[in-house]
């Protein structure tokens, strides 16, 4: 290997990226001798500063410098890369944008675009990314589609962390010890113990913080909940504290440790296992608002229980210096329990409090609980590649991925006659299994051509996805934390929730309750049975449904007459939604249970084609085409605005990308300047993107139809000749005069009312709104719930372009200056999709994503991609002052620079407020341009084996939003999640490796 005299830069982004591995000593004199960047992106060992692709590199050392412990805080430390933490929202989750391509959902069938890959193994879910850096040899930031060497949902580019490993050779120990800030304390340590000498080794790493909160916590003092309750009533609080303590929600308190071993038996075979156990239970840090960022008032405490188990493995066998065989094996097991109040208290924010209309609920709460998630994934691939020498050289590979995950979550709503909502899915399974090859040629000295290719076929099936929903009647305050009087009594959540209900699907052989379940008032808990009667796929607002009323709204079903009670009749009923069918449950048979079996394969080719030329030493061009793919997924869900099941599909994303690339080594420019610069075309095809489905409220939905197929809305008098209307007592609370009807049972298990004449006048009148095509809001009864649903759809199409351009320049022995500008001067959203789902979107879109008038899907053309600036520029300037022969100190500044960019695709910026009649600017999600400064001053031992830093991050206490939550109408306040403010302390260290 090549090794070049220069001074080394802290900041790996490029060839001279300084120390690239915590075994590797640090500098203890002004000039060393520094190895090349070696990278994996082309699974081959290659110079980076050789290898075609925008590529950046971390080293161990320089994580561990930048306090950089998880994914989350590379934020901007790369070109055109974004990382977010989105747990607020509940999930657990991280979000990693690049080049503007983004996943906008964290649950368990939403993918990343981002493939996250550890030692080699890939890392199916977008929480595994909180998963800690420590001990880590280098991290490689690979841009553009990697979708032929790294599969599945590296659509724009992937991430690989390569962990250090054993070293046969020698005895090596490390350790440090830091404190800051809010009192942030971190331990980590290293040991290495050659058992068998250049045979066999172990390796043991660990890291250990805690932290406190840096929000003002405050109980929600407005909060008004129902039956003259308390938040001392608070079953969660009870269970839990009031998580207003300097350990609330924003505290961190997480663990992880690593145990690995290297064989080398013989030289040409290599076997490396590692184990590792990630531990976490910081709160989750709280939604706030603009103007108040770092200050949040809570209901309900946060809560987390988090915990990743990683299994990894390799093994390496050379064929007589010809050809390497290399299997891979990973399995991993993720599980958390997670409760956040998701509103923190920001209602009281809100417009409505300045001009409240009627029915506006001025308090408003939402806890959030997953009760249990976990995912099981394991993975294997075989590759074989050539060794030899030779001027074609060739890979091929087989990869195989298996994940199922388990969730059960609730959603409580008290305040809003909502009750609990219950997720039950016992499982939900994807496979992946995938063959590629890559063929590498050598023409000419100076020119290589490679070619590259793979093919994948994906499955996902869902067994007895279901959703309960504990409506308010018999009390609100019966329904009113439901999972922790659950878990008091002794019982599981489905011995709760099938307690009243089929024994088929998720319900089969579950025992019973071992007791009745209370509530706060003492009263026995309930869940409305899934034989109350759910309304039926044709559209009845009761459960007995009439073959005269399946007959005019869809003549075509295929009809069921008896009761649903067996596994079977669930699936076939799946399998003929699944083929884009109607179902017809008529009597018996609309007492359906919401239970769903769907299976549903996708395939894919991705290829890639890269032409590069050495005109000298030192210099690369390149040109590549590339695609990449994120996996598909389904869904079948109800919704009862239109009376219909959906069966939504959401296709495999596609993009392609085309890219010319230029590195360059002048090495006598000053000690040594690297260039990197690639200009790239994206063309997005199928964006996958969450969006709330708005049903309108519930009176609406139990009341109307889509009987005539035109994708509006008609009610049951107009469409059916005088059949009476009917709805649920919880839907007229709010209603003047109505006759119970006792002998017709309702949606929610209670018995129906029949509409007067002028009830039904008034009800054309109030929910016939919205649903005439125009952008009008969708229809509201005053203090009645809606129907929201949070769908994955295909929202359409967008196209980015850019320039990078990274740059590593030694100044003088002592001087180092190294960074990245990035010029975004495409982005934009084409041809967005109102045919996403099988019903008309444009009226059903919810007014939660579309804020400031409701504007339809279509309304998204020309928008831009969010977390993609049109400007971004980093500069790292250090600075050596020797000490004597053998010491160093070290001075740096980092000032990076973002210009301002959406949050969502919806670009909502300033809107006139009906209900104010002002204009109102906090409540969008464009966040403005900013800029970031970081300090360091660190001093290095004789022989680099003692350091002793100061840092301070976010000098200027510049404070900006990395993700919200979108608000549920045009005037409710929208929470955000932001950065972290100003934080300082020290660093100390050793190193004996």
């Amino acid at each position: 290997m090549r090794a070049r005299t220069l001074s080394g830069v802290t900041v790996g982004m490029l060839a001279l990226g300084g120390v690239a591995s915590a075994q590797e000593p640090a500098r203890s004199t002004p000039q060393i001798t520094v190895e090349e960047v070696i990278v994996t992106a082309t699974r081959r060992e290659t110079n980076l500063m050789e290898t075609a692709g925008a590529i950046s590199v971390f080293g161990g050392q320089e994580l561990e410098a930048r306090g950089i412990i998880n994914i989350t805080r590379l934020d901007s430390l790369a070109p055109n890369l974004k990382v977010l933490d989105q747990q607020n929202q509940g999930m657990g989750a991280v979000q990693i944008a690049m080049r503007g391509i983004v996943n906008s959902s964290f649950i368990e069938i939403g993918d990343p675009n981002v493939g996250f890959h550890v030692d080699g193994v890939y890392m199916s879910r977008p929480q595994a990314a909180l998963n800690l850096l420590f001990d880590a040899q280098r991290m490689e930031i690979s841009r553009g589609p990697q979708g032929t060497l790294y599969g599945r949902n590296s659509t724009v580019g992937s991430i690989n962390v390569v962990n250090n490993r054993p070293d046969t050779d020698e005895f090596g120990a490390s350790g440090s010890l830091e404190y800051g800030r809010y009192d942030n304390r971190i331990v980590s340590g290293v040991i290495n113990v050659p058992v068998i000498e250049n045979v066999l080794a172990l390796r043991a790493s660990g890291f250990w913080q805690e932290r406190d909160t840096y929000y003002n916590l405050h109980d929600d003092d407005l909060l008004t909940l129902p039956g003259g309750l308390t938040l001392e009533d608070s079953p969660y609080r009870q269970a839990f504290g009031n998580g207003t303590g300097k350990d609330g929600a924003g505290a961190i308190d997480q663990n992880a440790w690593r145990v690995s071993a290297l064989l080398t038996p013989i030289d040409d075979l290599s076997l490396y296992a590692s184990y590792e156990v990630f531990n976490n239970e910081s709160p989750i840090a709280p939604s706030t608002v603009r103007g108040s960022e770092y200050t949040a008032y809570l209901s309900n405490p946060h809560v987390t229980d988090q915990k990743i188990e990683s299994f990894r493995g390799e093994l390496k066998y050379e064929i007589a210096d010809a050809v390497e065989l290399k299997g891979t094996f990973g399995d991993q097991t993720y599980n958390h329990q997670i409760m956040v109040d998701l509103d923190a208290g920001t209602s009281r924010y809100s417009p409505e409090r300045v001009n409240p209309l009627p029915g506006d609920s001025l308090t408003f709460e939402q806890t959030f609980f997953d009760r249990d998630w976990t995912t099981d994934s394991t993975s294997y691939e075989l590759v074989a590649s050539s060794t030899y020498d030779s001027s074609v050289q060739w890979l091929a590979g087989y990869f195989n991925f298996k994940e199922d995950t388990f969730r059960d979550f609730w959603i409580d709503l008290p305040t809003n006659n909502s009750g609990i909502i219950n997720f039950n899915q016992p499982s939900r399974k994807a496979t992946s299994e995938a063959f590629f090859g890559r063929i590498d040629w050598k023409v000419t000295d100076s020119v290589k051509l490679a070619v590259g290719v793979r093919r994948t076929d994906d499955e996902r099936t869902d067994t007895g996805v279901n959703r309960f929903s504990s409506f308010p009647e018999p009390g609100l305050i019966d329904a009113y934390g439901s999972p922790v009087f659950v878990a008091q009594a002794g019982a599981t959540d489905l011995q709760f929730l099938c307690s009243q209900n089929l024994p088929v699907g998720p319900c089969a052989g579950v025992g019973a309750l071992p007791g009745p379940v209370t509530g706060v008032n003492g009263v026995p808990l309930r869940v409305p049975g899934l034989n109350d009667g759910f309304a039926a796929a044709v559209g009845s607002p009761i459960g007995q449904v009439d073959a005269g009323i399946a007959a005019a709204t869809a003549p075509g079903a295929t009809v069921f007459n008896s009761a649903i009670t067996t596994d079977a009749q669930l699936r076939e009923i799946s399998r003929i939604l699944s083929n884009g069918e109607e179902v017809a449950l008529v009597g018996a048979a609309g007492s359906f249970p919401r239970v769903f079996y769907t299976n549903q394969e996708f395939s894919y080719t991705d290829w890639s084609v890269s032409l590069d030329w050495s005109p000298r030493d030192g210099s690369l061009m390149y040109g590549t085409v590339s695609t990449g793919h994120k996996a598909g997924s389904q869904e079948i869900f109800y919704h009862p605005r239109l009376h219909q099941f959906i069966n939504s599909i959401l296709e495999p994303e596609e993009l392609i990308s085309y890219e010319l690339g230029w590195k360059e080594q002048f090495e006598n420019v000053g000690q040594g300047l690297n260039v990197s610069a690639a200009l790239f075309y994206m063309d997005y095809k199928d964006k996958q993107q969450s969006v709330f489905v708005d049903g309108g409220d519930l009176f609406c939905a139990d009341t109307f139809g889509d009987f005539n197929g035109d994708g509006f809305l008609e009610n049951f008098v107009a469409g059916l000749g005088g059949v009476p209307i009917f709805a649920s007592s919880a839907a007229l609370v709010n209603s003047g005069d109505a006759t119970l009807r006792p002998d017709v049972i309702g949606v929610d298990g209670q018995p129906s009312w029949e509409l007067s004449a002028e009830q039904i006048q008034q009800a054309v009148a109030n929910c016939s709104r919205g649903s005439t095509g125009t952008d009008e809001a969708l229809a509201d009864q005053p203090g009645m719930p809606n129907f929201l649903e949070l769908m994955q759809i295909n929202f359409g199409d967008a196209t980015i372009a850019g320039l990078e351009l990274e740059y590593a320049w030694n100044v003088t022995s002592r001087d180092r200056l190294s960074g990245f500008a990035t010029l975004n001067f495409i982005n934009e959203v084409k041809d967005p999709r109102p045919d996403a789902l099988p019903f008309n979107l444009n009226d059903s879109l919810a007014c939660s994503d579309r804020v400031g008038g409701c504007p339809n899907i279509m309304a998204t053309d020309g928008n831009e991609l969010p977390f993609a600036p049109d400007y971004t520029f980093r500069a790292v300037y250090e600075h050596d002052f020797p000490i004597g022969t053998n010491s160093l100190i070290t001075a740096g500044i980092d000032f990076s620079y973002s210009g301002d960019y959406w949050l969502s695709v919806w670009n909502t910026d300033c809107y006139t407020s009906v209900r104010l009649g002002t204009e109102v600017c906090n409540n969008g999600d464009k966040q403005e341009a900013y800029e970031l400064v970081d300090l360091r001053l660190r001093y290095t031992g004789p022989g680099g084996k003692f350091w002793l830093e100061g840092f301070a991050t976010n000098v200027t206490g510049t404070k900006y939003a990395t993700g919200s939550i979108r608000p549920s109408n045009e005037d409710s306040v929208t929470p955000y999640a932001f950065n972290a403010p100003r934080m300082y302390g020290v660093r100390t260290g050793f190193n004996f490796f």
